[in-house]
C-alpha cells in the first residue's frame, strides 16, 4: 500500500509549481483532498447502490431489471467525476483561505485548517451555484427568488450527500500537510 502513503502524497505536492510557499501548498493538499472526495463519493455509491440492488433482487419478486443496476451506478460516476473541474479549483481556493486564516491551535492546526477548508469549499460552492442560477433566471427573466432557493436546496443536498466523505480528507489531508510544513513528526 505504498502508493497511498503519506510521504508519496507529500513528495507530490512538492513537485507542484510554487509548494515551497506554504499557502500555495495548502491548497495543493486541500484540492488533492477534494478530487480525492469526488472521486471516492460516486465509486461508494455505486458500490452501495448495486449492493443494496442485489439485496432487492434478491427478494422482490421480479427483481430489479440489469439495465437499472448497471446504468444507475455509471450514471453517478459520470455526474461526480464531472464535478472535479468544479471541486479542485474550489478545493485549492479554500485551501488557501484556511491556511491563509490560520487558527492557532497547536499541534492540531492543521487538522482545524482542513476543517476549516472543506467548510469553506461548501460555502464556497454555494455561492457559485447563488451567482449561476441568479444570472441564468435574469437572463430568462425568471423570477430570482426561486433561484436563490433552488440553489440553497442543491447546496444542502451536495453537502448532506457528500460530507461524510469531504470533511475527513479535508482534516486528514490539512493534518498531514501542517506536519510536513512544521517538519516535526509529533506535529
Amino acid at each position: 500500500m505504498a502508493y497511498l502513503s503519506e510521504e508519496r502524497f507529500l513528495e507530490f505536492i512538492d513537485e507542484l509549481p510554487y509548494s515551497d510557499n506554504r499557502l500555495i501548498g495548502a491548497g495543493y493538499a486541500m484540492a488533492s483532498a477534494a478530487v480525492f472526495s469526488a472521486v471516492l463519493y460516486p465509486l461508494f455509491s455505486a458500490i452501495m447502490m448495486i449492493a443494496i440492488g442485489l439485496g432487492i433482487g434478491a427478494t422482490s419478486p421480479g427483481g430489479l431489471p440489469v439495465l437499472y443496476m448497471i446504468t444507475v451506478p455509471l450514471a453517478m460516476i459520470f455526474y461526480a467525476s464531472a464535478a472535479i473541474p468544479a471541486v479542485a479549483p474550489l478545493g485549492f481556493i479554500s485551501g488557501v483561505i484556511a491556511w491563509r486564516v490560520d487558527f492557532p491551535v497547536g499541534r492540531y492546526s492543521g487538522a482545524v485548517n482542513g476543517l476549516t477548508a472543506a467548510i469553506t469549499g461548501y460555502l464556497s460552492l454555494t455561492v457559485a451555484i447563488i451567482l449561476l442560477s441568479t444570472a441564468s433566471s435574469i437572463l430568462a427573466g425568471l423570477p430570482v427568488n426561486d433561484a436563490i432557493t433552488s440553489s440553497l436546496m442543491i447546496s444542502s443536498v451536495v453537502f448532506i450527500a457528500t460530507f461524510w466523505i469531504t470533511i475527513p480528507s479535508g482534516t486528514v489531508m490539512g493534518r498531514i500537510y501542517e506536519k510536513k510544513y512544521r517538519g516535526n513528526s509529533k506535529v
